[in-house]
């Protein structure tokens, strides 16, 4: 069993990879900080992480949570955040704008310990021009956050 918890945490890690490094010259990938990504291709592409994500917040203008799985000590661990880039509204009445995120995690630790790791995101880049606010809706998870600048 586990054993086949590894190869199947490779095949996902794989493709991750294989999501962020999508970006197109005509997707015009934004690396808005060192672990926020805006890509089309890469948000397409990036799995959405279930039930392995806690504790998600905000905290100023950093987005926090805490990923838990089995592996070493995480030291190894990448997270990163992806958009597509897109702004939803929806209602054309109403001001709230929405963004969609993925998390995008690879693991590649073959332990079976299970370990929790927090990671921390300046998501200044999500802002929306004209708005103090905008939803961060995080695909994959049930966390949908309101973030007030």
């Amino acid at each position: 069993m586990k054993r086949n918890n590894f190869f199947v945490s490779l095949l996902v890690c794989l493709g991750l990879m294989t999501a962020v490094s999508s970006c197109n010259k005509e997707d015009k990938p934004t690396v808005c900080a060192s672990n926020v990504v805006i890509c089309e291709d890469a948000f397409a592409n990036t799995l959405d992480v279930r039930g392995a994500v806690s504790n998600v917040r905000i905290e100023g203008n950093n987005l926090k949570f805490t990923i838990k799985a089995n592996g070493c000590d995480g030291k190894s661990w990448v997270a990163k955040v992806v958009s597509d880039g897109s702004v939803l509204y929806p209602l054309p009445s109403e001001k709230q704008a929405t963004r969609k995120l993925r998390i995008l995690f690879e693991n590649f630790e073959n332990c079976s310990t299970e370990i929790s790791k927090e990671f921390s995101f300046n998501i200044k880049c999500l802002r929306v021009s004209d708005t103090k606010e905008v939803s961060l809706d995080i695909l994959g998870t049930e966390y949908k956050l309101l973030y007030k600048y």
